[in-house]
């Protein structure tokens, strides 16, 4: 199971703008590209099973399960926000939450120019940057104050912080924008019922003004997020998982590429469907 540091290959990554995001907060990992390309052809000829999530695309070549992210979280510290907010900006003002541990990387930039282009605009915006800052303060704020989390606009896929944002019962903003990465997790995994709401740097500004004007909305995306949370990220969903690579190491059954397949997989089948308005984690007008 890769983190990011020890598997990412920049000369491998498709996409340039990971690869840009990477170098303005990690940029001596570009001068260990061989050491970690030769970890990374190790762990994949080697190991008895390869899960790397979301970063499969960027130069794995092999995993043996279809997964986005095998990230869990305790639902029970994570409780859903009790802030049912009816504001749109302009009877209210929209809490928005940004905690990036690196901005470089999170698109930090973009976030707080599209918060200021939408006070130009009249709209009643106040931007949280959560930084440096204890879990238990970021539950309190997930928990009574926020009304929008935005993870990040750079990298493909969602990380611990959006699925903190997720168990708290709030609509979150990450970058699903590469379809040519995300089409297998759609098409054979579970990020069809995902409710991530996609934006990069040139979008965020429309999506967030979406978000920010449509409290309906926000309601709807948030308990479909507390829901997806439960279902593909619970600790009863990560005990069923390693429950299935236990049996599959001691060879009790042939494989697991299918389990989140959504016609043929075991698992989706277990817990009703998470519905939610978005096509292709995108907001339809």
């Amino acid at each position: 199971m890769s983190y990011g540091g020890d598997s990412y290959v920049y000369r491998r990554i498709r996409s340039t703008g990971t690869i840009h995001g990477l170098m303005m907060s990690y940029p001596l990992e570009s001068k260990n590209q061989l050491k970690i390309s030769r970890n990374v052809e190790y762990w994949c000829r080697h190991g008895d099973f390869v899960m790397p999530g979301f970063m499969g695309a960027d130069g794995f070549g092999r995993w043996d399960v279809l997964i986005p992210s095998k990230l869990i979280i305790d639902l029970k510290l994570w409780q859903k926000s009790i802030r049912k907010s009816s504001a749109d900006g302009i009877t209210e003002p929209v809490v928005v939450a940004h905690a990036p541990n690196h901005r470089g990387c999170k698109g930090t930039e973009f976030i707080i120019n599209a918060v200021d282009k939408l006070k130009d605009e009249g709209l009643d915006i106040e931007l949280v940057i959560l930084e440096k800052t204890q879990n238990f303060d970021v539950r309190e704020v997930f928990f009574s104050q926020v009304d929008i989390l935005i993870e990040q606009l750079i990298i493909t896929g969602y990380g611990l912080n959006g699925l903190e944002g997720l168990a708290s019962g709030l609509p979150v903003i990450s970058n699903l924008e590469d379809e040519s990465s995300l089409l297998p997790f759609r098409r054979w995994s579970f990020l069809g019922e995902c409710p991530i709401v996609s934006a990069s740097p040139e979008t965020i500004l429309g999506v967030l003004r979406k978000l920010v004007t449509r409290p309906e909305l926000r309601n709807q995306l948030g308990s479909a997020g507390r829901k997806y949370a439960e279902k593909y990220h619970s600790y009863e969903a990560s005990q069923y998982l390693f429950g299935e690579i236990i049996k599959y190491l001691y060879g009790k059954r042939e494989s697991l590429i299918n389990i989140y397949h959504p016609l043929l997989g075991e698992f989706p089948k277990q817990k009703s469907l998470v519905e939610h308005s978005l096509v292709n984690n995108h907001i339809v007008d």
